[in-house]
């Protein structure tokens, strides 16, 4: 029993006496350092007083009377495996806003916006925090850059809704005057005036010399209100006593002080004398011209109906004779008779146009 009690006692001392021993010093044990450092610690535990009388680095010693071997290491037995520590937290990154499951604790980088996201419950959640700062302030305006490429054309557009119609032209054909009001938003009108035609010549042994053509003549007025004056043929030469044709009457308009003139073409002659002459154009005020024909005169009386005798005009004769009627259709002279007792034709009456423009015509 003193022996199990002498173990004990010197297991429960091993701790303190290995403490000791590394320290180098003990009180009542000599510590021998001729042995080999074997790290293996043997000493002499008197039984009575429990102190070390002696302390060898090397099993080679015999311990006095009264005391007991002893042995001991400086490293004590390994322990048992502890149970394996809880996951610590992750630190990832994500090209995008993260998905799928999670570790709680776990933060994830959305590297692209730069927003970080905590797994508090197994699944990710924006904490509202970005790595990203906001938006710096606008830098200087830089220089202005050479001007590049013409680029191709592009495609046609589609077709506009058509525009409402205009007021459109307004034709005078008859004999007399007449007042032209101009229509809203017009600014200018173009006008196309005609003069009237002289009358051919009467005939007792031939035809009789064709009148003269009235002039033609187109201008610009500006817009107001206007007078229109359309010219009447000249009748046609009816008897020995007056042979000759009467003059047409001119063709006029007029817009405040803007005035165009179509002059009528004369009368034709008799058998010895020549067919009237042609209408000429006059332009006034703020009228302005665009272009403007005299017209051609009658011709001489003529025994065989053929050459300018059977009238005269801007494009032609009027109303002829039964066999020598005037050529070509239009405002002219009148034609000459071909009876030996004939009148001649009347000229026929002039014409006005007007069409009125606005600013964008």
């Amino acid at each position: 029993m003193v022996r199990s009690w002498m173990k004990s006692k010197i297991g429960a001392s091993l701790v303190l006496i290995a403490a000791l021993a590394l320290g180098g010093t003990l009180a009542g044990a000599a510590l021998h350092q001729h042995a080999a450092p074997s790290r293996v610690f043997h000493g002499c535990l008197n039984v009575r007083s429990h102190q070390l009388t002696s302390l060898y680095l090397a099993p080679v010693h015999r311990c006095p009377v009264g005391s007991i071997a002893v042995v001991w290491n400086a490293r004590g037995p390994r322990g048992v495996r502890g149970a394996s520590g809880a996951n610590g937290s992750s630190i990832l990154t994500s090209a995008r806003v993260p998905s799928g499951a999670c570790v709680n604790g776990d933060n994830d980088l959305d590297l692209l916006s730069g927003e970080v996201y905590d797994c508090p419950g197994g699944s990710w959640v924006d904490t509202g925090v970005s790595l990203k700062g906001g938006p710096g302030p606008s830098g200087p305006v830089g220089p202005v850059g050479a001007p590049g490429p013409q680029g191709s054309p592009g495609p046609v557009g589609l077709t506009g809704p058509m525009g409402p119609m205009g007021p459109g032209a307004t034709v005078y054909a008859t004999p007399g005057t007449y007042a032209y009001a101009t229509p809203p938003g017009t600014t200018w009108i173009e006008v196309v005036a005609i003069g009237a035609g002289g009358g051919g010549g009467y005939s007792t042994t031939a035809s009789g010399g064709g009148g003269g053509g009235g002039a033609i003549v187109t201008a610009i007025l500006p817009a107001s209100s206007c007078m229109v004056s359309v010219g009447a043929g000249g009748g046609g030469g009816a008897s020995l006593i007056a042979p000759g044709g009467l003059s047409g009457s001119p063709t006029s308009v007029t817009c405040a002080t803007a005035r165009v003139g179509a002059g009528a073409g004369g009368g034709g002659g008799s058998p010895t004398t020549s067919g009237g002459s042609g209408g000429t154009a006059s332009l006034s005020g703020a009228a302005v011209g665009v272009s403007s024909h005299s017209g051609v005169g009658g011709g001489s009386s003529d025994t065989s109906c053929s050459g300018t005798g059977a009238g005269g005009g801007n494009n032609g004769g009027g109303t002829g004779g039964a066999a020598c009627a005037g050529t070509g259709a239009g405002v002219g002279g009148g034609g000459g008779s071909a009876t030996t007792t004939g009148s001649g034709g009347s000229g026929g009456n002039g014409l006005v146009e007007v069409i009125p423009l606005s600013n964008g015509s």
